[in-house]
């Protein structure tokens, strides 16, 4: 697919979710996202779009593991149009008022919920399932031409604007496990996931514009690793923070591989200045 895509945003599931939460406060100096958060739920961000999420495994039906892609621009008509042509049938779809009857017209019978933060209603947001019943979260934000003559222009928590660059600090990567790996790597391929180098073959890893995806064959889905990009000069402060806690972790240069109170690695890439 043509056009801006990138990760956004991971959800993790954890059994002490407060306990991890603070762990990547203090490693990846992660901070509370503006956005109304659910109560079973730690919406963490850098400042800008990218966001860790964490929630209480067995909280309720929403709490689990989801990766969010941030999608082109476009109306919600566009977005009928896009799943149609790719034969994306979503669970769920949340979308501004003004485009909740477009939205049950285009998908009868699939739940529609307005968004109710103000703030996070310049996109449309659709939830939909892998082939293991992985969670993705679709968001299409919405273009000026329509945000402007509803006099709806922020301020946003996220661009309306199209753009797939990196945040420095923000995500940079997402590990994944699927039972069948192909079957997984083709269902992303739909949405415009594919090999970021011609030569890795059918186990290298995916590329969203400046993201990766890495997808293993595991028998339970699930994220088991994420990757961040960080300032090369925090790297040797967020190796102090973690041997204060005396976490396990390797330091090679400017990376650093840990893993969280979970189990999951992170891994954490500083970059020099430009």
């Amino acid at each position: 697919m043509a056009g801006p895509l990138r990760l956004q945003s991971i959800t993790l599931t954890a059994p002490d979710a407060p306990s991890v939460a603070r762990f990547y406060r203090w490693v990846l100096q992660l901070k509370a996202a503006p956005e109304r958060a659910d109560p079973r739920a730690h919406e963490l961000g850098w400042g800008n779009e990218d966001r860790v999420r964490v929630v209480a495994a067995g909280s309720g039906d929403e709490a689990e593991e989801a990766v969010t892609l941030r999608m082109p621009a476009m109306r919600i008509e566009g977005v009928g149009e896009w799943c149609a042509e790719r034969g994306i049938e979503p669970v769920g779809v949340a979308v501004s008022p003004a485009d909740v009857e477009a939205a049950r017209g285009r998908w009868p019978g699939i739940p529609i919920a307005v968004i109710p933060d103000e703030a996070a209603r310049n996109r449309t947001h659709l939830v939909v399932r892998g082939p293991a019943s992985e969670r993705l979260e679709l968001v299409f934000p919405l273009p000026k031409e329509v945000l402007i003559p509803r006099r709806q222009m922020g301020p946003f928590y996220w661009r309306s604007r199209d753009w797939h660059g990196l945040e420095v600090p923000g995500l940079l990567g997402v590990t994944s496990g699927a039972p069948d790996v192909a079957t997984m790597r083709e269902f992303l391929s739909r949405l415009g996931i594919g090999p970021l180098d011609e030569d890795g073959g059918p186990s290298g890893p995916l590329g969203l514009g400046e993201h990766q995806w890495v997808v293993e064959g595991r028998e339970r889905p699930g994220i088991y690793g994420f990757a961040v990009v960080v300032q090369a000069t925090r790297i040797n402060d967020l190796r102090r923070t973690l041997e204060r806690l005396k976490a396990d972790y390797r330091q090679d240069g400017n990376r650093l591989l840990a893993a969280d109170p979970t189990g999951r690695f992170i891994l954490v890439n500083g970059v020099h200045a430009s």
